[in-house]
């Protein structure tokens, strides 16, 4: 069988224009540890509000403290950078969870 790695993109899934988004949101999470959201959705003419409003694990994520959202900004924290992949793990509409991944009892 084929074996499915973390995200839709390496699993050959076809990419919308909001799976494309959130590609983008996640290589700023992986790569910088932090996410201009506002401008990566305005550059997608999305509606920046609706579509963080739409993450249902970013008010968990915050209240656990790996990361830090100011509005238009998501910075992961020092506590949440050994769990980055984790974190845009909530940005992957295609995730669906798995072994090993964080839980509120780590």
């Amino acid at each position: 069988g084929r074996i499915s790695h973390g995200f839709a993109t390496a699993r050959g899934i076809a990419l919308t224009d909001d799976d494309r988004l959130r590609a983008e949101i996640i290589g700023q999470l992986m790569c910088n540890h932090g996410a201009d959201i506002s401008a990566v959705c305005d550059r997608a003419r999305t509606d920046g509000k609706a579509f963080v409003a739409s993450i249902d694990g970013l008010p968990a994520l915050e209240r656990d403290g790996l990361v830090i959202w100011d509005g238009g900004r998501l910075t992961v924290t020092e506590l949440g950078l050994p769990l980055v992949r984790f974190v845009c793990a909530a940005f992957d509409r295609h995730y669906a969870g798995g072994e090993g991944r964080h839980s509120r009892g780590v």
